[in-house]
């Protein structure tokens, strides 16, 4: 244990304008979170193969984000620590690709997450055409259950129930029930290898009022024998960071976990949250 979360404020899923999806300078997210008294914070910028070019060309340039996040590690060191990170789009057939991208660089946490159907982004007309919420929800996780079983160069599932934030229709609902067949297999496939699930606080701000994944999710993850959770905020501007981690701690709680999880060279590090 390192101690408790009280005292060791952090947040496990950050991006800057080196994802194309976010103009936030990596020092401006590195200073608010200081000023939110942060102990640490994870920056995982997205690298997505399978995105399309444009308008969101998903790759970094490493040799220039290094250079940055290194200065700024040191530079900052005494005020925060900056775990290196990244946010890796999952599909079925990036096994080779994904364990090659890795083993290039010195991650200590890597966050894989589905954005896509062949392709097809999740929040695009293109992937719900001709779909119902039923079964667009399940493209999705399909997808996932076969990215996790083929993957093994991750260590956390990332906000693993967000397909709702995209669902076109009215009621976008998604319940552990409707699609606990799929999603027992996800969390079993998970729990075997030895991964990770992240409580992704964004949903809150996508006006959904709840985490991904939602606490049924989370209770299950738990029953099956998971125990590794780490605690994001997806935030891509400053103003989100560390948001609603309150309730996320409180679901945690709930759901019966004890402790939350840091990397420490892609290894977990538990984080007591007792009351």
């Amino acid at each position: 244990m390192l101690g408790g979360f009280k005292l060791y404020k952090i947040d496990y899923h950050t991006h800057t304008n080196y994802s194309a999806d976010s103009d936030a300078p990596m020092e401006t997210m590195i200073c608010r979170a200081i000023a939110l008294g942060l102990t640490e914070m994870a920056m995982t910028d997205h690298v997505d193969y399978m995105y399309p070019v444009a308008p969101y060309p998903f790759q970094i340039d490493y040799d220039a984000y290094l250079f940055e996040f290194n200065t700024l590690r040191d530079k900052y060191a005494n005020q925060i620590r900056l775990t290196l990170g990244v946010e890796f789009g999952l599909g079925a057939h990036l096994t080779d690709t994904l364990k090659a991208f890795v083993s290039r660089y010195p991650f200590e946490f890597v966050i894989g997450s589905v954005h896509d159907y062949h392709g097809d982004e999740v929040h695009t007309k293109v992937f719900w055409e001709g779909q119902t919420k039923h079964s667009g929800y399940m493209l999705y996780f399909n997808e996932l259950l076969e990215s996790v079983r083929n993957i093994d160069d991750f260590n956390v599932v990332g906000h693993m129930d967000y397909i709702m934030r995209y669902s076109p229709f009215a009621d976008n609902v998604l319940t552990y029930d409707g699609y606990r067949e799929v999603i027992d297999e996800i969390l079993r496939v998970i729990v075997t290898k030895g991964k990770g699930l992240e409580l992704n606080t964004s949903g809150f701000r996508y006006g959904l009022d709840c985490v991904h994944p939602q606490l049924a999710i989370l209770e299950r993850y738990r029953e099956l024998g998971g125990e590794i959770v780490t605690v994001g905020s997806d935030a891509h501007y400053p103003r989100f960071l560390y948001e609603r981690f309150d309730a996320a701690y409180d679901l945690l709680r709930a759901a019966g976990f004890k402790a939350i999880a840091v990397f420490r060279n892609r290894k977990p590090v538990m984080l007591d949250i007792a009351p």
